[in-house]
């Protein structure tokens, strides 16, 4: 009776270290797999960085290329300004003076979008047949006794087809109007008051 009692106990000591070196293996086994999905997400975060941080860089490097570009063409005389660099226009002399039978510049900038203090008249896609000088006009003529401000916004899309993307430089140009002043031709100013890069959507096969 005595060696039974002894053999079972022996038994619930053995099966009692069996269940304690299972869940000491599953537990090893469990944070041994944490700590290598926390190290890949780790990896994956870091590799992702490089990535947002290379595609930063390479926007940066596009906008330095063009602004050097239009510096350039400043400096050898080309041209009086980079308002001018950017809507330069053969038959009008400014892209914007012209009508949406052709709404690029010689440099290739597109007339995106005409605002007159800050409200939007005229959006790429509006028209076939848009007189730009004529809504220019128009608004002057709506305000005469106010000083104002023309806004162009021309936009250039450049096409990467290796990384399937495209990349566009906005630039605005501001074209003040003093008080009085109603005619298109005879700004008081006009300088490029800002340049943005950005990625577009992908491109579509």
């Amino acid at each position: 009776m005595q060696t039974l009692k002894k053999r079972l106990k022996n038994r619930a000591f053995i099966l009692i270290g069996t269940l304690i070196l299972i869940v000491f293996i599953l537990g090893n086994f469990l944070l041994g797999y944490r700590i290598i999905y926390k190290k890949g997400e780790r990896l994956n975060s870091y590799f992702s960085t490089i990535s947002i941080d290379s595609k930063v860089h390479n926007l940066q490097t596009l906008a330095y290329d063009e602004l050097k570009r239009i510096d350039k063409e400043i400096s050898s005389s080309n041209y009086q300004s980079g308002a001018e660099y950017i809507g330069f226009e053969e038959n009008f002399n400014r892209v914007w003076l012209g009508n949406s039978k052709n709404s690029y510049s010689f440099n290739r900038y597109l007339l995106y979008r005409i605002r007159f203090n800050g409200k939007t008249c005229y959006k790429y896609g509006d028209g076939d047949n848009k007189n730009f000088k004529e809504i220019i006009l128009v608004n002057l003529y709506s305000y005469p006794y106010t000083n104002n401000i023309v806004t162009i916004e021309m936009k250039k899309t450049l096409t990467n087809p290796k990384a399937n993307n495209q990349v566009s430089l906005l630039a605005k140009v501001d074209i003040e109007y003093e008080k009085g002043n109603k005619n298109p031709l005879t700004p008081n100013s006009e300088k490029l008051k800002e340049f943005v890069v950005n990625f577009e959507n992908s491109v579509v096969k």
